[in-house]
């Protein structure tokens, strides 16, 4: 069995999702489960690093039988249960990582955003995206999608000279439609303000409290040209326009992804 725990927003989802498919199909695995970690360890990253630790789950898991009552008998069930039949499979260790016979529980705990740990799985995820006809039938063609970040990860700022010098990279014309989409309205109005000033005059905010990421998502995905910031969400949204017929060579993404000071990390 493969415990997969669930972490972050759609991108790192989709991440992790695809990471887990390449080990079940490598190891020849069955049933994989996916675990909200919200849930289970209380939303903490601090509870999430004790999963590998044997005292966290001898200290908070009771076995309910009279056999087991005694709690020397109990933490032997626990040591072979989740130490010594359990595998923890992390981003450290997942590329050297081989897993035996006596691992019949296996616990995959991680974002796995390095190509490696994907790169089998990541064209069946990409159809599985495309295949979700539901979503996919609402969504039109946009002529030209910004994606915005305010704040990405680790606290790095895009600059907005960056999407000044992709709009003319790409050749934008300033009648052309320009579609913005973020996380973030009061930015959204305040860049929309700001291209208006340089002479982009056909500005659309997708930004709606109540529709579902997915449709943002999709509106990213479906863009003919595409500026991106650095985040997950974006990058996936950059990889499945070629299911839409879109080119690779109309997407300009941040050269450096993270700030120098957080890119080793």
């Amino acid at each position: 069995k493969l415990f997969v725990l669930i972490r972050g927003g759609l991108g790192n989802q989709l991440f992790i999702y695809t990471a887990a498919q390449n080990i079940a199909k490598e190891n020849n695995i069955k049933k994989i489960y996916y675990i909200n970690t919200g849930d289970i360890l209380n939303r903490s990253d601090y509870n999430l690093k004790r999963i590998n630790n044997i005292s966290y789950y001898i200290k908070n898991i009771k076995i309910k039988n009279d056999f087991l009552d005694n709690r020397y008998l109990n933490f032997i069930y626990i040591f072979f249960k989740y130490k010594l039949f359990n595998k923890v499979i992390s981003e450290s260790n997942i590329l050297h990582s081989k897993i035996n016979f006596l691992n019949f529980r296996i616990t995959l705990n991680g974002f796995f955003q390095n190509k490696n740990n994907f790169k089998n799985e990541l064209e069946n995820t990409i159809n599985k995206l495309y295949s979700n006809k539901l979503y996919r039938a609402k969504v039109r063609s946009n002529s030209v999608v910004i994606s915005l970040s305010l704040y990405s990860q680790f606290g790095y700022t895009i600059p907005v000279n960056y999407y000044l010098k992709a709009l003319k990279k790409l050749k934008i014309k300033k009648n052309e439609k320009i579609t913005l989409t973020s996380d973030d309205e009061w930015y959204a109005k305040l860049f929309s303000s700001y291209l208006k000033k340089k002479g982009f005059n056909k500005i659309k905010i997708n930004y709606d409290q109540n529709s579902f990421a997915f449709n943002d998502f999709l509106t990213i995905a479906n863009s003919k040209k595409l500026i991106i910031s650095s985040s997950t969400f974006c990058w996936w949204a950059a990889v499945l326009r070629k299911k839409f017929g879109h080119d690779d060579d109309k997407v300009i993404c941040p050269k450096n992804w993270l700030s120098n000071e957080n890119r080793k990390l």
